[in-house]
């Protein structure tokens, strides 16, 4: 078992084709409803009230550097406002050939454009609060009470100042090798804590990468990314950093469905010839007997985790699921094993790992779940195929042992399903292991005679 996620527009099934093909099983994954095949939007809205600093205009002077959105004047009786930051010359420019309305002027490599004779209300002094600027008695432009984004601080991961960061997975024209490509949303805000709408537009479509491919827009107070290359682009929002707060993939579809499906994912599109590149995996499978306990726990299994990294571990034992974490990864992970400084039980029915920003996507999703109710790939079967069989015995006080009663049912089977009840009988108590006779007979099962292998480590 594993929880997958589905960014894309498209809906998923994976279809899981078996030997005795008794049933067809299928695992759905619908696409995400937050976006089409080419746009998708934030979820999420801003959170922080800014409330603007007052300011007056200042003082035209001579190799000054001025700031987009920045006021001088009056001058001769008007107000100019910089439409285009810069250094101000070493004489003043022609103000008098900018005297009219929305006029503009060149001095050195500002630009300044008449703002009339209303002096401004309050104005910022960067480019980085589009709600604080106020021009006369109306805003410009009109932001209406648009709240900010905090992209302060590290993510849930861990990632030192993470929270500003994108990070958009793209394949262009060939689906098969995907860009994993990360943008600083901060960088035209004037503090991460305090991030509109636009500063993220301005920062992705100023990036040359970004803007080869994609564009953003503000829409009431949201991100929106669009393709500029429609039907030519397959993408996705990581789940990291800034997505935790925009929600990208709010609206993204979530499965607990086997690690079959693994060979679906987009980041696994080129092992394997049939992937349809349609998933994200998001928690991953801990092999039986792979944990060694101790105040330092190491976990052998394959990853791709960095030292730091936040990450929660589920373990199941005796039918009862412990969540450890989110704790960081210690030492030097390998591709085959990591550790974490928590003591975690060496012996389990079954255990999985996500990182930290995962297991909260899985907790906030319309599945009501956690990492801790993940199943076993044999439970995912829910008893519907044939071809994998359990059995349990009880035996009797001969040496060696001769089974009496053995139950055989579908793996995944629960309590109220058919199972084979097959009753040995022996002539005496010798070490005869052949039955006088044999009975085959129908029986339903109950809790009690599946949970000795529901809790037991069956393995890989």
């Amino acid at each position: 078992m594993a929880f997958f996620q589905n960014p894309f527009f498209e809906d998923y099934t994976g279809s899981w084709v078996l030997g005795d093909r008794q049933q067809s099983l299928s695992y759905p994954v619908k696409g995400n409803q937050g976006r089409s095949a080419d746009m998708v939007y934030a979820f999420n809205k801003g959170t922080v009230n800014y409330t603007p600093p007052a300011y007056s205009p200042v003082t035209w002077a001579a190799g000054t550097a001025f700031y987009q959105n920045q006021w001088v004047g009056p001058i001769s009786g008007y107000y100019y406002f910089c439409s285009a930051a810069g250094t101000s010359g070493t004489t003043a420019p022609a103000w008098a050939s900018a005297t009219t309305l929305n006029s503009t002027v060149t001095d050195n490599t500002v630009t300044w454009t008449n703002m009339g004779t209303v002096a401004p209300l309050s104005v910022s002094t960067t480019n980085a609060t589009p709600s604080a600027l106020v021009l006369g008695n109306k805003p410009y432009p009109s932001y209406g009470n648009e709240l900010a984004y905090n992209l302060s601080g590290n993510d849930s991961n861990g990632t030192t100042n993470g929270r500003k960061l994108l990070t958009i997975n793209f394949a262009y024209k060939n689906f098969n090798q995907y860009v994993s490509y990360a943008i600083d949303l901060t960088s035209t805000a004037a503090s991460a804590a305090t991030v509109f709408a636009d500063d993220m537009v301005n920062a992705l479509n100023a990036d040359a990468v970004f803007s080869t491919y994609f564009t953003a827009a503000n829409k009431e107070g949201r991100l929106v990314i669009s393709s500029l290359k429609p039907g030519q682009t397959h993408f996705y929002i990581q789940n990291s950093g800034a997505e935790e707060i925009l929600g990208f993939n709010q609206r993204a579809s979530y499965g607990d469905i086997p690690t079959y499906f693994a060979r679906d994912t987009a980041l696994n599109v080129l092992n394997y010839n049939n992937s349809s590149g349609s998933l994200v995996q998001l928690s991953f499978k801990i092999p039986a007997a792979s944990i060694s306990a101790g105040a330092t726990s190491t976990i052998t299994c394959p990853n791709n985790l960095t030292a730091g990294t936040n990450v929660v571990i589920a373990q199941t034992v005796s039918g009862t699921t412990t969540l450890f974490g989110p704790t960081p990864v210690t030492g030097t992970p390998s591709s085959t094993s990591f550790q974490v400084g928590v003591n975690i039980p060496g012996t389990y029915a079954y255990a999985f790992w996500a990182r930290a920003i995962d297991a909260n996507f899985i907790a906030q999703s319309t599945l009501g779940v956690t990492l801790a109710n993940g199943q076993d790939d044999w439970k995912l079967l829910k008893g519907r195929s044939g071809l994998f069989q359990f059995q349990s015995s009880t035996f009797d006080g001969n040496s060696p042992p001769r089974p009496l009663v053995t139950l055989t049912y579908p793996a995944g089977a629960i309590a109220g399903d058919l199972a084979m009840k097959t009753v040995n009988n022996y002539a005496n108590s010798g070490t005869g292991s052949t039955p006088t006779w044999q009975a085959q007979v129908p029986y339903t099962l109950t809790a009690a005679d599946i949970n000795t292998i529901a809790n037991a480590n069956i393995g890989t």
